[in-house]
């Protein structure tokens, strides 16, 4: 499991805030996407065959921080994921460098227990 680094800096500034996505979106992912898994988790997807460095902001809050994501595996479902789970509780804007890529409602589903160890073995 791979977490973002936060750094307390803001993202980048100047520009209008898009809506934020009302629920999950129907359809395939962009090639830099992010997906809402629970609690503050989210998974940032890359579908290039290159490395992307991306950095993210939790609206409403200072919290900030970058991640590498792998290239897409030719394997497996043709896109990496790697998860980041922020401090603050927010809707997470992604960007690569100054472009916005997309922007993800924190939609505060609680997440399930942890899976337990077999007993009695």
């Amino acid at each position: 499991m791979l977490l973002g680094c936060i750094d307390g800096g803001q993202g980048p500034s100047g520009r209008p805030a898009p809506p934020v996505s009302r629920g999950e979106r129907d359809g395939p992912l962009d090639p830099i996407d992010l997906v809402y898994i629970c609690g503050n988790k989210f998974l940032a997807t890359n579908q290039t065959r290159g490395v992307v460095r991306v950095t993210y902001h939790v609206a409403g809050s200072d919290e900030s921080g970058s991640l590498t994501l792998p290239p897409a595996s030719i394997d497996d479902e043709g896109f990496s994921e790697t998860e980041v789970e922020t401090v603050e509780r927010g809707a997470v804007e992604l960007y690569q460098g100054d472009d916005l890529q997309t922007r993800r409602n924190n939609l505060d589903r609680a997440c399930g227990p942890a899976p337990s160890s077999a007993r009695g073995e």
